[in-house]
């Protein structure tokens, strides 16, 4: 795509990648995902606070590159470190910027990573527990539900691809 098209074609492009499925999609989606990151980072430090870091918002794509790859070992220390804030300050951003706390965040990422496996119909939930970042599939199945508000058995079953 040329570098000019704006999130609502890069999600329509993305929502396309995903429904045809076609083979070297997942790296499409990939790259698009990226493309709407950059542009979030780079259009919202207009509405950045005193506490938020530099405008060049370079911190929200390391933080939303961090929640979208390492969200199965991902910890609010290393996230700290890897961005250079204290684990206070990232508190704070996290909440300032995206109204939720760190194990928020987190857990939305893992259900997200979650629910796209669960609607590809391949692997056993007890799989995609491990998949995801949970110790065991009891945890995980108790956490989908607190979360979805669904099983993960359920929402597999409203979301399965033919």
């Amino acid at each position: 795509l040329p570098v000019d098209h704006g999130p609502e074609d890069l999600k329509r492009q993305a929502a396309k990648e995903l429904s045809a499925a076609k083979e070297g999609f997942e790296d499409a989606l990939g790259s698009l995902f990226r493309l709407i990151l950059i542009y979030a980072a780079r259009t919202k430090g207009a509405a950045r606070s005193d506490h938020a870091p530099a405008a060049d918002g370079s911190i929200y794509l390391k933080i939303e590159e961090a929640f979208l790859y390492q969200f199965r070992t991902l910890t609010l220390a290393g996230l700290a470190r890897g961005v250079g804030l204290s684990e206070r300050q990232l508190q704070r951003l996290l909440r300032e910027r995206y109204d939720q706390t760190f194990t928020q965040k987190r857990t939305e990422a893992r259900m997200r990573a979650a629910n796209l496996l669960l609607a590809e119909g391949r692997l056993p939930i007890t799989r995609i527990a491990g998949e995801v970042g949970y110790s065991g599939p009891e945890h995980f199945c108790a956490e989908y539900k607190k979360y979805m508000g669904m099983t993960a058995r359920e929402y597999r079953r409203q979301n399965t691809r033919p």
